[in-house]
């Protein structure tokens, strides 16, 4: 949470009776306009720090839940990761990710149609249904389970009859680092300390215009 404290005791000491009534909708308004601001920044930031596949993602991920109104008391804004894209929320302190089940993490390699691409439905792992067969474990898709000579494993699609026709899909590995790159309340902390002074004093200003 981000606080924004004001003396309004020193200000109602100051103002006039107009000023005073327009103080609480300038306030809100301003609260607003940062958080719209702050929410274009980590937009913006998203885009530099990751490779955003589904458009939709930068939507849900900096969703504000609440619009200030005059009326609020306290005044405030809410801005959270939407539940759509709480996928996004390791981001922020980082750390590990490990899978649920205690089996491997599948990276995918050649399984996405491009860096930006996303994996077809035929071609997820659980999609695939590999199983064992004898000694080796294969798949739907002509898809099997291979470790290299370096030890690493992964899952491989056939795609001629050569011993060497094959692709890498996926590595397996059991776990991944996540890098805390989200950066979702330092862009806030800055979005406020830069603008929130400088678009209360332009929106009370013109809030006495329109006033008068």
């Amino acid at each position: 949470m981000i606080q924004i404290r004001c003396d309004i005791e020193a200000l109602n000491k100051v103002c006039t009776d107009a000023e005073k009534e327009q103080i609480p909708f300038a306030a809100s308004q301003a609260t607003n306009d940062v958080a719209k601001a702050g929410q274009g920044m980590l937009w913006d930031a998203m885009r530099q720090n990751f490779l955003i596949r589904r458009p939709w993602v930068l939507q849900e991920s900096v969703k504000i839940t609440h619009f200030s109104t005059k009326r609020d008391n306290p005044i405030h804004t809410r801005i959270v990761v939407g539940d759509k894209a709480d996928f996004m929320d390791k981001f922020e302190p980082g750390g590990v990710k490990t899978s649920r089940s205690g089996r491997n993490i599948a990276i995918p390699i050649l399984a996405r149609p491009g860096r930006g691409g996303v994996v077809p439905p035929e071609l997820r792992p659980k999609n695939l249904h590999l199983h064992a067969v004898g000694k080796t474990t294969r798949g739907d898709q002509r898809t099997f389970l291979m470790k290299t000579r370096s030890g690493r494993e992964g899952i491989f699609q056939r795609t001629g009859p050569g011993p060497r026709d094959y692709i890498l899909l996926y590595w397996l590995t059991p776990q991944v680092p996540i890098p805390a790159n989200l950066h979702f309340e330092a862009t806030f902390r800055d979005a406020v300390e830069r603008l929130w002074a400088k678009s209360f004093e332009q929106r009370f200003a013109d809030a006495m215009a329109s006033a008068r």
